[in-house]
């Protein structure tokens, strides 16, 4: 299991950026605390999504146009995450829901459970595992081009040697996340 989010430049190996092409899923990461948000935002950006961060519950909100995912943080700034979820299947909004928390509360975990989320990530979290899902996860939003079989098995297999080549973790903090 990964366990930190550091990035040291002089240890990481070249990785080849692949451009966002028009039709790629538009992601949308919703994470308060910026080496998170900033790490996950540079993977999936160079695995070719195209990415839009959020740190904050209205940030979010205002972001959710266009969005074939969501990535979705609970504990933010001004309020709990599950007011995105809540916000996009009371508007049945075509996009797909990975939340991603370090919580343990029951009644939380009920609440958003409730709403369906088509993926639920534990922190700490297998980034690979979080890639794979956006890489299956069928799109709801039949405006974003489907990635056809091949594509798919080489956009997989390039993940894998993205993670292969970063030499930095995944480290959440311990207090209140």
């Amino acid at each position: 299991m990964i366990d930190a989010f550091h990035e040291n430049e002089h240890s990481m190996s070249p990785v080849q950026v692949v451009e966002p092409r028009q039709g790629r899923r538009e992601i949308l990461l919703v994470e308060d605390h910026p080496p998170i948000r900033n790490a996950m935002h540079r993977l999936i950006s160079q695995a070719g999504f195209n990415v839009t961060t959020a740190s904050t519950v209205a940030e979010g909100l205002g972001a959710l146009e266009g969005k074939d995912c969501l990535l979705l943080d609970l504990n933010l700034p001004d309020g709990c995450g599950v007011k995105l979820l809540k916000h996009i299947r009371e508007h049945a909004l075509p996009i797909r829901v990975a939340v991603i928390t370090a919580t343990g509360d029951p009644k939380l975990l009920a609440e958003v459970a409730g709403y369906r989320p088509e993926g639920m990530f534990q922190k700490p979290f297998d980034i690979a595992r979080l890639m794979t899902w956006l890489e299956r996860t069928p799109l709801l939003n039949t405006t974003t081009a489907a990635v056809n079989p091949e594509e798919l098995s080489q956009r997989s297999s390039m993940i894998v040697q993205h993670l292969q080549n970063f030499s930095w973790h995944l480290r959440w903090p311990r207090s209140g996340k």
